[in-house]
């Protein structure tokens, strides 16, 4: 692993444990791919939608093209339980819809499935699009940029994002 950097690990033991990881993850990831129909289109590609006075921007990690139709793949370092979870986490997923409705925008054409690859685990969570679920996405993004034209930027608090925010020892919205 000539590009593996040994910052930001706890331990030395830390270090190595999740060095183990990683390469079970490569090799799992490789034969997976080499048993693979698909071919891929795209790896890393930008994506721009100027639409309704809003552009959004964004970036497919992934689309691989089976049979003229297309697979978007989001990478996921976060980890899953099992099958379901992972599923689940794919349906619940509005950056997957983001990634379709830009599918929809540049291709005029739904994506087969949208998937989130777990790096970790190998599992992929995966499920299709409709046209009714980019609507939905889409009207979220109107009201963001609404939000964001009007300057409203109420706190969401929660535990996960407050825990990480550089701010939540002096906001009062904070939850830790």
């Amino acid at each position: 692993m000539n590009s593996w950097s040994s910052e930001g690990f706890i331990s030395r033991e830390h270090e190595e444990q999740r060095l183990t990881k990683a390469k079970k993850a490569l090799n799992r990831f490789f034969k997976q791919q080499s048993k693979s129909k698909s071919k891929i289109k795209y790896v890393e590609e930008s994506f721009s939608i100027p639409k309704d006075n809003i552009i959004v921007r964004g970036r497919w990690d992934r689309v691989d093209e089976q049979n003229g139709k297309a697979f978007i793949i989001d990478y996921k370092t976060s980890e899953v339980k099992d099958q379901k979870d992972a599923d689940q986490k794919a349906r619940k997923n509005d950056q997957l819809t983001l990634y379709a409705l830009a599918w929809v925008e540049k291709f005029k054409q739904l994506p087969k499935r949208v998937e989130l690859y777990f790096i970790e685990s190998g599992l992929i969570g995966s499920t299709r699009r409709d046209a009714k679920d980019i609507a939905k996405v889409w009207d979220k993004i109107l009201k963001v940029g609404e939000g964001i034209r009007k300057a409203k930027f109420a706190a969401t608090p929660n535990q996960r994002a407050c825990s990480y925010c550089p701010y939540s020892e002096i906001c009062p919205a904070s939850v830790v």
